[in-house]
């Protein structure tokens, strides 16, 4: 068999892999550059069967580590961000000072073993920030790690406080890692693809040519989750592991931004890619957070009413029905109004809101 040597590394990096993920990673790698003709036929059949069995493994794996956690999660108030970073970052400093709240600190990981919400209040719109229990040597196999975990998936948005007197990339590279290993993904969009249940007529795939990977392994990720009749819709290209995060319903696309504490690798960690990044300056960061998160200060009035005193904090790129399933509980409005200056112009329901408006659901 006359196979690329980009498969043999593959190959090569599955045998020596420790964890479900990177087995079922490398050996995915490994299809994809094996040759496809009658000579490897056999192999391709062999290493597709191993592969089912490890993402049936994986996905078994995955649903027993998030079984904890849930009875201690704080109950959102409004626009609610988790807040993480490794023990002695200054988490429970920063949060004090931008909360006005007293929160004690303390360098003993296990000692903080609950959530512990504040509220930040910024132009009249308040977010509530949820700290959350340190990383520390060992915090994986810990009693922590599900409540963490499962408190950030709960949460809108993601702030890792970054400790500025030491590495800041090592200290993002281990928890994005750590939290990627969790099925959690810090500003990554969602795969673009949607997979609509259908009742009879089998598999069917919409725009197949943006579907990268062996059709055979795409309708076994689909019957591994019980769709033996679905219309699959690509709108980019698609991996089988793409497919998987997204009918995985644990899988979270969460955004995030960096908050550096301290001083010393300022430098270091304002190159940091992917992420918002903010140093905190004292109770003034609150408004720069803000905006780096990407949060807009939406005011509601009733008709004939008053324009509300607090604003309903939203991600930017809201629209009235974002807006009316936050203050009514439900996306049904007949008409939108926009007010300014003593009078209002109608805006369609899929208006873009912007920071400041105020807005008539009617």
């Amino acid at each position: 068999m006359n196979a690329p040597p980009e498969f043999n590394r593959a190959m090569e990096k599955y045998s020596s892999a420790r964890t479900l993920r990177d087995k079922v990673r490398y050996l995915e790698e490994a299809l994809r550059w094996l040759p496809k003709h009658k000579g490897t036929e056999n192999m391709r059949k062999q290493l597709m069967k191993r592969l089912a069995e490890l993402r049936r493994e994986l996905l078994k794996e995955k649903r027993k580590k998030r079984g904890g956690g849930k009875s201690v999660l704080v109950p959102k108030s409004g626009y609610q961000a988790a807040v993480w970073g490794y023990t002695n970052s200054g988490k429970s400093h920063v949060l004090s000072i931008l909360s006005g709240t007293e929160l004690r600190s303390t360098p003993v990981p296990l000692e903080t073993n609950v959530p512990t919400p504040v509220m930040v209040e910024v132009g009249g719109g308040k977010v509530q920030l949820v700290e959350l229990p340190s990383y520390f040597d060992g915090f994986e196999s810990s009693k922590l790690a599900p409540l963490v975990f499962t408190s950030i998936r709960a949460a809108d948005h993601l702030v890792l406080v970054v400790d500025l007197t030491w590495d800041p990339r090592q200290q993002v590279d281990t928890l994005v890692q750590i939290l990627r290993e969790n099925d959690i993904f810090p500003n990554r969009d969602p795969p673009p693809v949607k997979v609509e249940r259908q009742y009879s007529g089998g598999i069917k795939f919409v725009g197949e040519d943006l579907f990268a990977g062996e059709k055979e392994e795409f309708i076994e990720i689909l019957q591994m989750f019980g769709l033996h009749n679905a219309t699959v819709v690509a709108y980019g290209r698609i991996t089988p592991e793409d497919l998987f995060l997204a009918l995985d319903e644990g899988a979270k696309f969460i955004p995030a931004v960096l908050l550096g504490n301290k001083n010393g690798f300022e430098e270091e960690f304002l190159k940091i890619e992917g992420f918002p990044k903010v140093l905190f300056r004292g109770r003034e960061t609150a408004e720069e957070l803000f905006r780096a998160m990407g949060l807009i200060r939406v005011f509601t009035k009733p008709h004939r009413g008053e324009v509300s005193r607090e604003a309903v904090v939203m991600r930017e790129g809201s629209t009235p029905l974002d807006l009316a399933e936050v203050v009514l509980g439900r996306r049904e409005v007949k008409e939108v109004r926009l007010w300014r200056e003593g009078s209002y112009i109608n805006v369609s329901k899929e208006y873009r809101l912007r920071d400041g408006y105020i807005i008539e659901l009617r």
